[in-house]
């Protein structure tokens, strides 16, 4: 049996089928056929590593277009509006109390009677201890964090597209990144 006739069963039959041939004295052609089979071997791992190697730099060529397709659309977006964030302030002395505020908008953060974390907007009555549909404030930070969204939430619904920033915006993205 020769390893070409044996190509088409796994390593390890191929291997038994030689592991039997020793059993039976033929030393010499189980010795031929191994080294046969260790050399092919051999040449497929030469041939996978060039072709992990060729894959790695694949990769990283598609990882450079990424960053460079980022770095593009952040810089179309540079002067895009945002939501300016909170400033949070130390609790005053004596009170439990937090204020995080953004020009005339002002929130609250305080532990309520029932020691659950929640937030209020100024003027609003009653504590938000969730964000809508989600779970109870953890703690003081997980409420602060409510109240940013929440926030940013209300400012954005407020907002609405500029037609020609966006088409500008899709153009970039349809162009691809540059070279």
């Amino acid at each position: 049996m020769t390893t070409a006739e044996t190509s088409s069963e796994t390593p390890d039959a191929r291997i038994a089928d030689h592991t039997a041939w020793a059993a039976r004295g033929r030393w010499r052609e189980a010795y031929d056929a191994l080294h046969a089979e260790g050399e092919r071997l051999r040449a497929e791992i030469r041939i996978l590593t060039a072709c992990n190697r060729g894959l790695v730099r694949l990769n990283e060529a598609a990882e450079a277009r990424a960053i460079t397709a980022e770095a593009q659309l952040a810089a179309a977006m540079e002067g895009a509006v945002r939501v300016k964030p909170l400033e949070w302030f130390d609790q005053p002395e004596g009170e439990s109390y937090r204020i995080g505020r953004c020009d005339q908008v002002a929130y609250a953060v305080e532990r309520s009677e029932s020691g659950q974390w929640g937030y209020k907007r100024q003027g609003q009555a009653g504590l938000c201890v969730s964000e809508v549909g989600g779970q109870l404030f953890r703690g003081e930070e997980d409420a602060m964090r409510g109240a940013d969204i929440d926030h940013k939430r209300r400012i954005l619904a407020a907002l609405e597209p500029n037609p020609a920033a966006q088409a500008e915006r899709d153009a970039l993205i349809a162009a691809g990144p540059s070279k």
